[in-house]
């Protein structure tokens, strides 16, 4: 985790707030932070008036980050005059603003990212004579499994089976992140993907060890995606990109040994008579490996019309727990 230098003036300001506590306050700029160094602490959920005077006045505010966090920044012009831009930068790169500076000409200006822990300024500059304005700064920590930065092979994250992971591509990042999943024997493998914000910001592919990619899928808006698949022995890398736009997402790895499909038992195809009695479910039983009896999550689709003569088709399918799936297909010709 990086430490700001904002730390000891943290901890002078907030007086027994908690970093993610929204303090909520309306407060007056305090004049010559002119400077990143000279910037004036802004607490979560503070909201502080200031103003831009000549043409080379500019106001710095700072914000240290705890935890990764859903960060909300909004300015208003309050003049609804004239205007000035803004920009949010990394205390450790001041030359590249993570926010494209903004004119704020008679209205607000809205910015949302999501940063890891580390330590940011704002600043504000004259645009077009300057004026008054007000700026919020509001921070929601985002839970995360690990705060380490795990975007190569190198430093990939290693997965346990039945884990699930939480974290997410920030705004800071380019190349997403990655995770690695160790196979001692052949086994089936269960991912899922949830995307829990609702913007098209990544996707997710797997790969061997030789690079080579075995599966991918964009993770649609606030949704789910998973795969299942049975995978030899090896190393394998699961790695979530920026497409879009900064969003948290969870991960959750599952691996079974069971490998083998159910059995499905008495489903045969025969011939009945017109209008005798047929029950499709009648002497069909479902056996696993592992599981035993599972006749219970049997399923069929189609229907036998009994009254009308023909070929008919039903569709038996069992899955067992390890997501193993068997299925058979017969006829039932009414005569």
């Amino acid at each position: 985790m990086k430490k700001g230098f904002y730390a000891l003036l943290l901890a002078g300001s907030m007086m027994g707030f908690s970093q993610f506590q929204v303090h909520a306050a309306e407060i007056t700029e305090i004049e010559e932070n002119d400077s990143s160094s000279d910037a004036q602490f802004i607490l979560n959920g503070d909201t502080i008036i200031g103003n831009i005077g000549d043409e080379f006045d500019e106001d710095y505010y700072a914000f240290d980050l705890d935890k990764t966090s859903k960060v909300t920044i909004k300015i208003n012009n309050l003049d609804h005059k004239g205007g000035f831009l803004w920009g949010l930068y990394d205390l450790d790169d001041e030359n590249y603003p993570l926010s494209n500076s903004e004119n704020v000409s008679r209205t607000e200006s809205t910015f949302g990212a999501i940063l890891p822990a580390g330590s940011y300024f704002i600043r504000i500059e004259n645009d077009d004579n300057g004026g008054k304005y007000s700026i919020t700064e509001t921070a929601n920590p985002i839970p995360m499994t690990t705060e380490d930065y795990h975007d190569s092979p190198e430093t990939a994250f290693l997965l346990k089976s039945g884990e699930a992971i939480y974290d997410s591509i920030s705004t800071t990042e380019d190349y997403g992140d990655v995770y690695q999943l160790e196979l001692n024997h052949k086994q089936k493998v269960h991912l899922d993907f949830t995307n829990t914000e609702q913007v098209p910001g990544f996707s997710w592919e797997i790969t061997g060890e030789d690079d080579e990619e075995i599966n991918s899928k964009d993770l649609k808006m606030n949704g789910t995606t998973s795969y299942s698949a049975i995978l030899d022995k090896g190393i394998y890398y699961i790695n979530i990109n920026n497409d879009s736009q900064a969003a948290p997402y969870s991960l959750k790895a599952t691996t079974f040994d069971d490998i083998k499909k159910p059995v499905i038992q008495g489903a045969k195809s025969k011939t009945i008579k017109r209008k005798s009695s047929f029950n499709s479910l009648k002497g069909i039983t479902v056996t696993d490996e592992h599981d035993g009896d599972i006749t219970d999550k049997l399923k069929v689709s189609g229907k036998v019309n009994t009254q009308k003569k023909g070929s008919y088709k039903l569709t038996y399918k069992a899955t067992d727990a390890a997501g193993n799936t068997a299925k058979k297909t017969i006829k039932i010709r009414v005569k």
